[in-house]
């Protein structure tokens, strides 16, 4: 009596019924399997000869039509900060540690209002620079503590650039942002009017207003503030 994989077999080709595909008992079998058959091949091709079900252009057709999916935006991680009055960012990666206040000692004769002396990191004495400086940023009134954003303790912030590494104070930490480019914005006086014009747009996390720091920009007024 014939089973219903039997039946089944019988409606395919031989690879099914006593093939590698099957029982394996073909006295022809090659050592690859049917793969390696001259009947399975030809069989194979004929695949591509045979009608198409009906509606199978149809169907095709209103997939291919149809709307096409969204690709996920690329986006890029970003540090968000405050110095003085101004939130800001900078790509996560380049962050090395955040760390608490430590003190800084001051470097004679080197009078830059941008360098703030040196700062021991985990045993190495890197610049502390003063962002605010660089930026041009006015010097908060007393008592502000930044339009919007969340509240947070003073850090300094360790970051790596192209030229080395530097620390920076920072007024309070926001956290990590995922930024697309949809959310970038045009810059606002406050951030473009700089002397090195570090800022490459905004955006808005958390009620504040963000500034975007331009690496490129960023990183070569650093090293020039140390001595200029």
């Amino acid at each position: 009596m014939n089973t219903a994989l039997d039946t089944a077999r019988d409606e395919y080709g031989c690879w099914v019924r006593v093939g590698s595909y099957g029982r394996g008992t073909c006295p022809q079998l090659p050592e690859g399997g049917c793969r390696e058959c001259p009947e399975f091949q030809v069989k194979g091709l004929g695949l591509y000869d045979r009608e198409p079900p009906e509606g199978y252009a149809r169907e095709w057709t209103r997939i291919l039509a149809g709307e096409k999916p969204r690709q996920e935006e690329v986006a890029t991680s970003v540090l968000v900060f405050r110095v003085g009055q101004e939130w800001l960012a900078l790509p996560t990666a380049r962050f090395e540690e955040i760390v608490p206040p430590r003190p800084t000692h001051t470097v004679p004769g080197l009078h830059s209002r941008a360098f703030l002396g040196l700062v021991n990191i985990s045993g190495v004495l890197l610049p502390c620079m003063s962002l605010a400086e660089i930026l041009g940023m006015p010097p908060p009134a007393p008592g502000t503590t930044g339009t919007g954003g969340p509240r947070g303790p003073a850090r300094m912030a360790v970051v790596a650039g192209p030229d080395g590494r530097f620390v920076f104070p920072v007024d309070a930490i926001a956290g990590t942002h995922r930024l697309v480019a949809a959310e970038r914005g045009q810059t606002p006086v406050t951030v473009s009017r700089t002397p090195w014009h570090c800022s490459s747009g905004v955006f808005s996390y958390m009620g504040a207003v963000v500034g975007i720091l331009d690496e490129e920009t960023l990183f070569p007024a650093l090293t020039r503030s140390i001595t200029g």
